[in-house]
């Protein structure tokens, strides 16, 4: 994806890789970044889903309806931006020279919205009502060899089958509204809150993972062992699902809502528990293993150096088992030390040493440095800061973030000595 003067981004080239990691100062653009990503995927995938089940050719009213949702129209109205977006053989256009914005695609994507009406005109042809066909329907009409579709084949299945989560900052908001209601009623009332879309996808993300937690913990607890004994980890006592709720379950046999525990806690759990139970869900299912994409934002807060070092241990291990891709925004230097110790590890590791280093930081977790970017934004652009002969993070990063309390307590230092 590239992006020219939108919002805070001036100048931006993102690649998304396996592990994805944006640093930077508050209201830099990071969320701007992984919020565009994650509306050109689902919107996309909507306008699939309106061909192949409405017959709805109007990508272009699509694309401008939720461009609006994620991006009320005050904020960049006044704006000449471009951004371009492509996956697999599909290519998007979004411009805006201080009018109505403009959407523009590639011919590639215009014939796959065409063959997927194919699907539409086929359903109509057996006289079936199109609510009675879904998401797995069209997925086998477009595998069925004698349909003739593997010319789109790839950019349908990055498009349609592999799927986007997006694990915004605040939400522990959904567990104080779960706190003060008896039903699940409240994931239809938070429609007409007119809340961010992201917070609206988590609430029902959240609540099929509690569905799924009940499973791990329970009948296929075995199974998934060592991701609990992680998580547990991470929680400081034993996650457990009881009656639509979790639980911390501590060393004295109290267990404690999560609703009720630490900030911290209401933050980080949530989103872990989304992230392994969805790996589950697929597996639960015998589905191949997709490589979706997880965007976490800021999976550090409210949490000790030592715990944000565990949640990244943890999410690389989910990941590097299940095939998932993430994208991480974070404030905090202690992240990118997490995953430059777990860069480490892979560029040592040997036959010899490997089960030494996994006592270290446990099993499947190592990163290949081909398979991460870390970017930074200063001044609007965004900037790789990898270090391709360390094969390490750049270190400068991190130091930077220290540097400038230490200059002041030099300074206040040299006053003293002055007397």
């Amino acid at each position: 994806m590239k992006v020219k003067d939108f919002l805070a981004i001036k100048e931006a080239d993102f690649n998304v890789k396996k592990f994805n990691v944006i640093i930077g100062k508050q209201a830099t653009g990071k969320s701007t970044i992984t919020r565009l990503i994650h509306f050109f995927r689902e919107s996309l995938k909507e306008c699939l889903n309106s061909v192949a089940f409405h017959g709805n050719l109007n990508f272009e009213r699509i694309f401008i309806n939720n461009f609006y949702s994620y991006f009320p129209g005050y904020l960049w109205k006044n704006q000449k931006f471009n951004i371009n977006y492509k996956i697999e053989d599909v290519e998007i256009e979004l411009s805006n020279n201080v009018s109505e914005p403009q959407i523009i695609v590639n011919e590639t994507f215009k014939e796959l919205l065409l063959t997927t009406k194919r699907f539409h005109e086929e359903i109509k042809a057996v006289k079936k009502d199109p609510f009675s066909f879904g998401w797995f329907d069209l997925i086998r009409w477009y595998l069925n060899p004698e349909n003739k579709l593997n010319k789109f084949k790839r950019s349908f299945y990055k498009i349609y089958v592999e799927e986007n989560f997006y694990i915004p900052a605040g939400r522990s908001f959904f567990l104080t509204i779960r706190a003060n209601t008896y039903t699940l009623s409240y994931i239809s009332e938070l429609k007409k809150l007119n809340l961010d879309p992201t917070l609206h996808q988590f609430g029902i993300l959240y609540e099929r993972g509690i569905f799924f937690l009940d499973k791990i913990t329970g009948k296929y607890k075995a199974e998934f062992n060592d991701f609990l004994i992680d998580l547990n980890n991470v929680c400081g006592g034993n996650l457990i699902s009881d009656s639509n709720n979790v639980f911390i379950e501590l060393e004295n046999g109290l267990k404690i809502k999560i609703e009720h525990a630490s900030s911290g806690y209401q933050e980080i759990i949530p989103a872990l528990i989304v992230l392994l139970t969805h790996s589950f869900e697929e597996k639960l299912d015998d589905k191949n293993v997709l490589n979706d994409l997880f965007t976490i934002e800021e999976p550090e807060a409210h949490l000790f150096p030592e715990t944000q070092r565990d949640v990244i241990f943890f999410i690389s291990k989910v990941c590097n088992t299940f095939n998932k891709s993430v994208i991480i925004t974070t404030h905090s230097p202690y992240i990118l030390s997490a995953f430059n110790i777990l860069l480490l590890a892979n560029d040592i590791m040997n036959e010899k040493n490997k089960e030494k280093i996994e006592k270290i930081i446990g099993k499947n977790t190592a990163i290949k440095f081909e398979d991460i970017e870390a970017y930074t934004i200063e001044d609007g652009i965004l900037k790789s800061f990898l270090n391709h002969e360390t094969k390490l993070l750049d270190t400068n990063i991190i130091d930077k973030a220290t540097e400038a309390f230490e200059d002041l307590f030099d300074k206040l230092n040299e006053i003293g000595l002055e007397g």
